[in-house]
């Protein structure tokens, strides 16, 4: 069983959820993003130990996609910080993406567990 790609699913999968509840809410983060965002996190320091410490390219470059969007979410958001306010509102186009870059992460993540490669 696949070690970080199998997990690495689930994660996508909370980030569509995730993309769902501050869509529903209409941007506002909850206690449910909060504790996923968390989550996130954690999983980024697995990330960034499997692209130094695993020697599977694909898994390596799943843990490295995983880390650039993390990284570019939170470039943007040093950006976008100084213009919160109380609640946190994240923008709609924030969310979507975040809940695109999930769906693409789960799928991969998934293809790569099963080891399904694309037709030629």
């Amino acid at each position: 069983m696949p070690r970080y790609p199998l997990p690495s699913a689930f994660i996508g999968i909370m980030q569509i959820f995730d993309a769902y509840f501050l869509l529903k809410n209409h941007g506002v983060a909850g206690g449910v993003s909060m504790a996923l965002s968390l989550v996130e996190l954690i999983w980024l320091i697995v990330s960034v130990v499997v692209i130094f410490r695993v020697k599977a390219l694909m898994t390596r470059m799943l843990a490295g996609g995983f880390v650039a969007y993390y990284i570019g979410s939170l470039v943007y958001g040093m950006f976008w910080l100084p213009q919160l306010g109380d609640p946190l509102v994240v923008p709609t186009a924030v969310t979507i993406a975040g809940g695109v870059f999930g769906m693409v992460f789960a799928v991969c993540s998934a293809l790569l567990t099963f080891r399904i490669r694309p037709a030629d």
